[in-house]
């Protein structure tokens, strides 16, 4: 049965590349195709921020899929400890959870456009974190606390999903995207193997309750590393900015007589990897102003 499973699967992979293959074509803005280098497979991570948003990425996978895949266990042994007669069979549970992520997915996706790919991307880390952490606190809750978080929990996981494919677009290296998205798809899921296979040796140790403790070491490393991902940033190499204008009013009947002194500075440098700006030099800037009002 398994033998029959893979050589489905695998046929039917190897039938949707040939048909991209042959029926599929370039669109009109592909670079020139690049060479085969079996090297730039390590090269693609010099680039810093492809490196940064690949290892959020490697973060998120770290929880994504063990939580998918395991949250049944995790729900089974909650129901059973704490004895809930009216809690909900856990199967078509696990499926609302799951299927969550499709809502998660669209609503970060319209987030994204107003708030950047990054924004969303570190929300849904940090509230996957939260989860994570209170997994434990959760565990025997009451339903109408437990039910929410684990549905919530569902939309979070999986909406930084999207958002890391569009940074890891954006930020590899153009001569060679197909290599970096295809070199971290690879590492992301050899990462959630390896949860997968931990937090079930976990729940042996400490049992359901605790074992999705430890999927909060993914978003917050994740998160941790989006951060310092590129920075986007309007005067991005200003490191400050001062403004003094005392002004001064005389009022006589209908007429108004004002005068204003303004002295505005700027120190200018050169942004670094982080947004810090050095070398900063002050440009400053004085301006008098005289204004006459009448009044009728």
């Amino acid at each position: 049965m398994l033998l029959a499973s893979a050589v489905w699967f695998s046929g039917t992979a190897a039938a949707g590349g040939l048909l991209v293959k042959l029926g599929v074509r370039d669109g009109p803005y592909l670079r020139e195709e690049a060479r085969f280098d079996i090297h730039a497979a390590f090269r693609v991570f010099k680039h810093r921020d492809f490196r940064l948003q690949a290892l959020g990425y490697f973060g998120h996978m770290w929880e994504l899929n063990a939580f998918w895949s395991l949250a049944s266990f995790y729900l089974a042994a909650s129901f059973a400890k704490a004895a809930r007669p009216s809690a909900p069979a856990v199967p078509p549970l696990v499926f609302v959870v799951i299927a969550g992520g499709a809502a998660g997915c669209v609503l970060a996706g319209w987030a994204s456009r107003r708030f950047g790919e990054r924004t969303v991307a570190l929300v849904s880390l940090a509230g996957s974190f939260a989860f994570c952490a209170l997994s434990g606190f959760l565990y025997d809750a009451l339903l109408v606390v437990l039910l929410p978080a684990i549905i919530v929990w569902g939309v979070l996981v999986v909406a930084d999903s999207p958002m890391f494919s569009s940074l890891a677009a954006r930020t590899c290296p153009p001569e060679y995207t197909g290599t970096a998205l295809t070199i971290q798809n690879g590492i992301g899921f050899a990462v959630t193997v390896a949860a997968i296979l931990f937090i079930a040796w976990v729940s042996r140790l400490v049992g359901w309750r605790w074992a999705f403790t430890f999927l909060a070491v993914g978003p917050a490393l994740g998160a941790a590393e989006a951060i310092g991902g590129a920075t986007y940033a309007r005067g991005a190499n200003i490191a400050a900015l001062y403004r003094i204008a005392p002004r001064a009013l005389l009022n006589a009947g209908k007429l108004r007589l004002a005068g204003e002194v303004e002295w505005t500075a700027a120190a200018y440098g050169t942004p670094d990897g982080n947004g810090v700006v050095k070398d900063a030099k002050w440009v400053g800037n004085l301006r008098l102003l005289g204004a006459v009002y009448y009044f009728f």
